[in-house]
């Protein structure tokens, strides 16, 4: 049981990876295309933000739950077995400024189109 947990948890992994990889490669088409202050921009921003933030929560539960389960069914003598918090916090710092900078281009799209209707 334990080992497919461990594996379902890597094809998870895997899976969100993949999707952050795609959703920055639909980013970087649509910024060549000069497309910056679009609302598409900003939704492919906050996505991979929040797709980066899963990630290191995900990432983050399945330490604590393997180190929850290595204390319950494995007793070493003399020594003990502590959680250590290994996962990258650049995920969750980089996830929530992606979807501070999806809010900021939301607001300059709309800044842009008032600013085309004035004129």
């Amino acid at each position: 049981l334990f080992r497919s947990s461990i594996g379902s948890g890597a094809v998870v992994s895997l899976i969100v990876c993949f999707l952050i990889l795609y959703m920055v490669l639909k980013l970087i088409m649509k910024i060549r295309r000069g497309e910056i202050f679009v609302t598409k921009v900003a939704k492919y921003l906050e996505i991979t933000g929040i797709l980066l933030s899963f990630l290191y929560l995900y990432t983050l539960a399945i330490s604590y739950l393997t180190t929850q389960y290595f204390i319950s069914y494995i007793h070493l003598a003399d020594h003990s077995i502590v959680f250590k918090n290994e996962c990258n916090s650049m995920f969750i710092l980089t996830g929530l400024g992606l979807m501070i900078i999806s809010q900021i281009i939301l607001m300059g799209k709309d800044l842009k189109e008032e600013q085309e209707l004035t004129i």
